[in-house]
């Protein structure tokens, strides 16, 4: 399973520390890579452009860790690449309008 991290601040970094635990003790087949603004010293795959990530890398999984303000912005950008699944840590939205 190929999934990408979106953001790689401090929930990025709780993912990524998971995901490779998964990947490196139980045998799973997972390959990771993210997107964020800026590089940080992680040992996966960087992105600087969401549509770069999503054409180049093929994710089968999605999984959004940004700033909750920023939450709406990617979910806008997401909705034309219907194949994939996402998860969005909470809240998924600030309020009933971003709906």
């Amino acid at each position: 399973m190929k999934i990408l991290i979106i953001g790689m601040g401090f929930a990025g970094k709780a993912y990524y520390e998971s995901l490779s635990y998964l990947k490196n003790n139980n045998g799973n087949k997972i390959t990771l890579a993210y997107y964020s603004n800026k590089q940080e010293n992680v040992n996966i795959t960087y992105y600087e452009s969401l549509d770069v990530s999503l054409k180049d890398y093929k994710p089968d999984m999605i999984i959004v860790a940004v700033n909750d303000i920023y939450h709406i912005n990617i979910l806008q950008k997401l909705k034309k690449f219907r194949r994939y699944y996402f998860y969005v840590k909470k809240p998924f939205v600030s309020n009933s309008e971003e709906i």
